[in-house]
């Protein structure tokens, strides 16, 4: 069975304090829980581009890019 799992793309900057300049940039692919049925029915509960990441610190992060990943399921007993 195929499933598919929402990926975020999002990145942190951070910027010198006068100038503005791009100090550092640190981006990562993250999953987020839950798993669906359809990739139609993943790509309507990603969140949309430009909308906050959530997590434990508050760190100013951004969605910049989504995928849903499709993944193989085992269903049933093995023998």
């Amino acid at each position: 069975m195929i499933v598919f799992e929402i990926l975020v793309y999002s990145c942190i900057t951070i910027n010198a304090p006068v100038s503005g300049e791009l100090m550092q940039k640190t981006c990562n692919w993250s999953a987020r829980s839950g798993l669906y049925t359809t990739q139609e029915a993943c790509l309507a509960a990603a969140p949309t581009i430009g909308s906050d990441v959530f997590s434990d610190v508050a760190d100013g992060r951004k969605v910049e890019k989504i995928n849903c990943v499709p993944l193989q399921v085992m269903t049933g007993d093995r023998p």
